[in-house]
């Protein structure tokens, strides 16, 4: 179990109130209606971020806690996900949740995660019992909308906002257009620009001309030539976000800007690695260059010489794992099995090979920490 969720839980459950984002159950609803209509309601919670239906909490006994394991209701993330799928949403579209035991001395709690997401507000289009069709439900403070009734005109609107993005900053549309992977065209070889079908407003756009470089991850390419070009992001003529395009192996493979992460060992930042955290701006890019492969190659065998991450924790995750299994390959296996790029980048920058040889370590630790995550 994550130990920042329980405590993000334990947290919640010691302010003795409900809020926003959080609400409490003694125990698990034995009416599907109104576990339908309080998880619509956390869903098109007003304050943009993941909320909490936690259940095995008494509210009416100074917030004890109550056990949930034998709770002849009670539902896994399974049966929660095949519960919302019966319903009959508008568009389809219906909230993502997943369950969440937590154990809390010798108590299990569950709690109900409900994500985050642009897709409110979440409504039905035909009634299921009380929870009434094109009604539309939210919470706020620690207030329900009653189930016989609709939102205020208010906070309605602000959920059509979050939808169609009108209430963000032009950074925060960028990014939130970014996770529309077949809405993008780039044409880097004509003119060295991209943008966004649905709302050409965002460009990014190649300033000056290419220049020639090296990074230790050139040596894992077939062709060796690296060139690099400043990518700005446009909104109309505004720069609203600036990076850089990587070139490899004679314009056959189009990367963004990685990111570098420098890892203490035995008290000294003596390795770094580069990656790509998929949630962030390049790594969104990343997908979009490689349509959705997230593919760093170009025909080339994949050494895994950037590292790839779903989100940030995922990013710590792996680096408490290399911290840990740092000494796990000996420096001649790693000598021995990265002998053709240590070789080339010798030959390019001297140090004998060393940043090349730290690309190659980080690869092989990234790839056995996969592999004992499947």
């Amino acid at each position: 179990m994550n130990i920042e969720f329980k405590q993000l839980i334990c947290e919640l459950i010691d302010r003795k109130q409900e809020g926003e984002y959080w609400d409490f159950k003694r125990e698990w609803f034995n009416d599907k209606e109104k576990l339908l209509h309080r998880v619509i309601c956390l869903a098109n919670n007003l304050v943009n971020r993941d909320s909490y239906l936690i259940i095995g909490v008494d509210e009416e006994n100074d917030y004890t806690l109550e056990d949930v394991t034998n709770d002849p209701n009670r539902k896994n993330t399974q049966k929660m996900v095949d519960f919302l799928k019966d319903q009959k949403f508008a568009g389809g579209i219906r909230p993502r949740v997943y369950v969440r035991p937590v154990i809390i001395g010798d108590k299990t709690i569950d709690v109900i995660v409900v994500e985050n997401s642009k897709s409110t507000p979440f409504f039905l289009v035909e009634d299921y019992g009380k929870v009434k069709a094109n009604n539309i439900y939210t919470r706020v403070m620690d207030t329900n909308t009653p189930i016989n009734k609709t939102a205020d005109i208010n906070n309605i609107e602000y959920l059509w906002k979050k939808r169609f993005g009108i209430n963000l900053s032009v950074l925060d549309r960028l990014d939130s257009l970014l996770n529309n992977t077949d809405e993008w065209v780039f044409d880097w070889g004509k003119k060295n620009r991209g943008y966004n079908v649905c709302s050409p407003e965002f460009q990014f756009i190649i300033e000056g001309e290419y220049w020639e470089g090296w990074i230790p991850q050139s040596a894992f390419y077939y062709h060796n030539e690296t060139r690099f070009a400043k990518l700005n992001a446009m909104y109309h003529s505004t720069i609203v976000y600036e990076t850089e395009l990587w070139v490899f192996d004679q314009f056959g493979k189009y990367l963004p800007k990685a990111q570098n992460a420098y890892v203490s060992i035995d008290g000294k930042d003596n390795f770094w690695y580069s990656y790509y955290d998929l949630s962030s701006i390049e790594g969104k890019l990343l997908t979009i260059f490689t349509h959705g492969t997230n593919d760093i190659t170009n025909g080339y065998k994949n050494r895994n010489h950037f590292l790839i991450f779903s989100n940030p924790q995922e990013k710590d995750d792996f680096q408490q794992y290399l911290i840990k299994n740092y000494n796990c390959f000996t420096d001649e296996y790693i000598n021995n099995e990265f002998e053709h790029q240590i070789k080339v980048d010798t030959e390019r920058c001297g140090n004998e090979g060393y940043n090349a040889f730290q690309v190659g370590k980080a690869a092989l630790l990234y790839e056995r920490w996969k592999s004992e995550k499947a």
